[in-house]
């Protein structure tokens, strides 16, 4: 992650920006971390809901089940690279 002091803002902007469209860019004030800029694709997907759930194996019907174990057989069946 790429790292700016806040006195840089007025001057570096541009390049500040450019940072934060690849990767969030972190803003120190006095050498410590203060704000980050971040692209917004990057801060939706961020603060998307996250819609995966886990299951105990007594909670997975049995057609995953079944998904899982033909999964599992095939990769056991595979040799060895």
């Amino acid at each position: 992650m790429a790292t700016f002091p806040s006195t840089d803002w007025t001057r570096k902007s541009g390049d500040i920006l450019a940072a934060a469209q690849l990767e969030p860019v972190t803003i120190t004030r006095h050498k410590r971390p203060a704000f980050v800029v971040m692209s917004f694709d990057r801060f939706e997907r961020m603060n998307k809901p996250d819609t995966r759930r886990s299951h105990t194996i007594d909670e997975t019907s049995a057609q995953d089940l079944a998904m899982a174990e033909a999964a599992l057989a095939r990769f056991e069946a595979e040799p060895e690279a």
